[in-house]
């Protein structure tokens, strides 16, 4: 895939889900991903671009805490 991600990691709460979900965020890249994984109830995701930044999504951070 030609985007600016070098990887997606996805919470949910079966390894299955997350697996699927990691491989098709990245296939959409960082946007449409995004989108996908905030319209999911309990699944939640980091985004990781090229340049090293993490993009979390929107309630991913209470599991930071």
């Amino acid at each position: 895939y030609e985007n600016d991600l070098l990887g997606v990691s996805i919470i949910s709460d079966k390894s299955v889900d997350g697996d699927g979900l990691s491989t098709t965020a990245f296939a959409l890249g960082l946007s449409e991903g995004m989108k996908l994984i905030n319209s999911m109830d309990g699944v939640e995701a980091i985004f990781i671009t090229k340049d090293e930044k993490l993009h979390y999504s929107e309630n991913f951070k209470s599991f930071m805490d």
